[in-house]
C-alpha cells in the first residue's frame, strides 16, 4: 500500500458513476435505490476523518508465513494480509507475493493477480533472480469465464424485474454483488448489495445485507459507512442464530473501534466475543487476532481494578489467550508489577504486530499508553523512587526515563517531583492542614443546604402547601 507513506489518508470514497447506473453492472434501480446510493456516497465523501499515518518497514520478524495463513479461513483475507506484509516486510516479500499468487490462482480476480506478479517481477529484479511469467492461459480464460457470468447474472436479474418476483431480484442482486466481490469489483458489489434492501423480506435477509456490505465497506476502507450498518444490523429484534450473531457484531465493533483509535469500547468488544462460537468472527480476523486485540487494548485504557474483572477473571477470553502465549505473558507480568520482563516481551513482538494490516497504525500509541501505565503502576506504592533503578526496570536510560516522567508530570497524570541533581523521583506530599480546611468547608456547606432544606420543609408545613395523601396510600 504505497500511496500511504507519510501522507494524508482518508477513508476509501466513490462517485455515484461507480456505484450507480453503471453499464453492464446491474444498474438502473429505481429513484430510490438513486438517493440511497447517493447518500451512502456522501457519507463516504464526507464522514472520514482524515489522519497522518507513518509507514514503518520491517526489517526482521519471527512470523512464520504458514502458520499465521493457516489462522484463516477466507482467501480474500489471505491475500489482503499476504499482500499487507510483502509490502512491509523485505525478508518475507518474495515468500508473501508467491504465496498470495497461490491462492490468487484459486480465485477470479485478474487485476489483482497481474498487479502482484508486476509487483513480485519488481522483487526480483532487484534481487538480480530471474523474473516470473504470468500465466497468460489462466487470466484469458478466467477473464472470458468472468465476463460469460456476469453477463448471465444480469439477464436473469433483468428477467426477475420484468416478472416483479421480489424474492427472485433479492437474490439476483445478491449473486451479481457476490460475483463483483470475487473479481475485486469492490464498487459495484457494493451498489447492489445495498439495494438488497427494498426487497428483503425476513430478518436473515437484512441480515445477510448488512454483513455483506460491511465486508465490502471494509474491503474500501470506508469504516465509517460499515459502522452505520453494523447499527443497523444491532438493531434487528430477535435475530436468528442470536449467540452467533452477537459473536461476529462485537467482532466487527471491535474492529471499527480499534481503527477509530477508541482503544476501551475496542476492548469491550472483544472481550465480549464468545471462544465457542468462533467460526461465526468476521471473515477478517481469527481467534489469535481477538487474544492479540483485546489484550493490548485493555492493557493501554483499563485500570488495575478493571483488568482484574474483565480480563483476568474473565475465563471466556483466558481460552483465547491460550492461542498466542506471548501475548498471554504480557498481561500476567503487568499483573505481576514484572515491568521489565513484560516490556522486554511487547519489544521482541513489536515487529510481528507491525504486519498486522489492522493494528499496525496504533502500535505506537498503544505501546506508549501501556508504557504510562506501567511507570504509574511502578511509583505507585513509593514515596521516591531511584531513577536509576526506575530506567532498569523500563529497559531505556535515566535521561530518556526523566523525559517520560517530566512529561507525565506535565500531563497531571503524576504527582511528584524529580530531582534532576540526585536523579530521585519524589512523590508531591499534600499539605494536612490544607485537606482538613477543605473536609471543613465541605461538611459547612452540607449543614447549610441540609438547614434550608429544614426549614423550606417547615414553611411549606405551616402555610399548609403539601399535598396529604390518603391513609394507605404508598409514598
Amino acid at each position: 500500500m504505497d500511496e500511504d507513506a507519510d501522507t494524508p489518508v482518508s477513508t476509501t470514497t466513490f462517485s455515484l458513476g461507480a456505484i450507480g447506473g453503471a453499464p453492464g453492472s446491474g444498474g438502473g434501480g429505481s429513484a430510490a435505490d438513486a438517493l440511497e446510493l447517493a447518500n451512502l456516497a456522501a457519507m463516504a465523501d464526507d464522514s472520514g476523518v482524515k489522519k497522518k499515518r507513518v509507514r514503518v518497514n520491517v526489517l526482521s520478524t519471527t512470523l512464520d508465513l504458514e502458520q499465521h495463513m493457516a489462522n484463516y479461513k477466507d482467501v480474500n483475507t489471505r491475500i489482503d494480509r499476504l499482500l499487507f506484509i510483502a509490502d512491509r516486510c523485505v525478508p518475507l516479500q518474495i515468500d508473501a507475493f508467491t504465496m498470495a499468487l497461490k491462492e490468487l490462482r484459486t480465485t477470479v480476480n485478474v487485476e489483482k493477480y497481474q498487479a502482484t506478479v508486476v509487483k513480485l517481477n519488481e522483487v526480483l529484479t532487484m534481487q538480480h533472480m530471474k523474473p516470473l511469467q504470468p500465466d497468460s492461459q489462466w487470466k484469458t480464460a478466467t477473464l472470458t469465464e468472468s465476463r460469460i457470468k456476469a453477463d448471465q447474472l444480469e439477464a436473469e436479474l433483468r428477467t426477475y424485474k420484468a416478472n416483479l418476483i421480489k424474492e427472485s431480484i433479492r437474490m439476483g442482486y445478491n449473486d451479481l454483488g457476490d460475483h463483483h466481490y470475487s473479481t475485486g469489483d469492490l464498487p459495484n458489489a457494493l451498489k447492489n448489495y445495498v439495494r438488497i434492501k427494498d426487497y428483503g423480506t425476513t430478518r436473515s435477509h437484512i441480515l445477510s445485507m448488512c454483513f455483506k456490505v460491511i465486508k465490502t465497506s471494509i474491503g474500501m476502507g470506508n469504516f465509517s459507512q460499515a459502522q452505520t450498518f453494523v447499527a443497523k444490523a444491532e438493531s434487528i429484534v430477535d435475530p436468528p442464530e442470536k449467540e452467533k450473531v452477537a459473536t461476529k457484531l462485537a467482532s466487527i465493533s471491535g474492529l471499527l473501534n480499534l481503527e477509530a483509535g477508541n482503544f476501551r469500547k475496542a476492548a469491550k468488544c472483544f472481550l465480549d466475543v464468545r471462544f465457542d462460537q468462533s467460526d461465526a468472527l468476521f471473515e477478517t480476523i481469527s481467534p489469535n487476532d481477538v487474544a492479540i486485540y483485546g489484550a493490548l487494548t485493555a492493557l493501554a485504557s483499563f485500570e488495575r481494578a478493571d483488568l482484574k474483572t474483565k480480563v483476568f477473571e474473565n475465563s471466556n477470553f483466558k481460552l483465547f489467550l491460550e492461542l498466542e502465549p506471548r501475548v498471554r505473558e504480557v498481561l500476567h507480568t503487568f499483573n505481576a508489577l514484572k515491568f521489565q520482563t513484560c516490556m522486554e516481551i511487547l519489544a521482541k513482538i513489536k515487529n510481528d504486530l507491525l504486519l498486522d494490516m489492522y493494528l499496525h497504525d496504533h502500535i505506537e500509541a498503544l505501546y506508549q499508553q501501556i508504557r504510562k501505565k506501567a511507570i504509574l503502576q511502578y511509583f505507585f506504592p513509593y514515596m521516591s523512587v531511584d531513577m536509576n533503578k526506575m530506567a532498569t526496570s523500563f529497559n531505556c536510560s535515566v535521561a530518556d526515563m526523566e523525559r517520560e516522567l517530566a512529561a507525565l508530570i506535565g500531563e497531571g497524570q503524576l504527582q511528584a517531583r524529580i530531582d534532576s541533581l540526585n536523579k530521585i523521583l519524589r512523590a508531591k506530599e499534600s499539605n494536612p492542614r490544607t485537606k482538613l480546611y477543605a473536609k471543613a468547608l465541605d461538611l459547612a456547606r452540607d449543614y447549610n443546604f441540609q438547614t434550608r432544606v429544614a426549614l423550606l420543609r417547615a414553611k411549606l408545613y405551616e402555610r399548609d402547601l403539601v399535598v396529604q395523601l390518603p391513609a394507605g396510600a404508598r409514598r
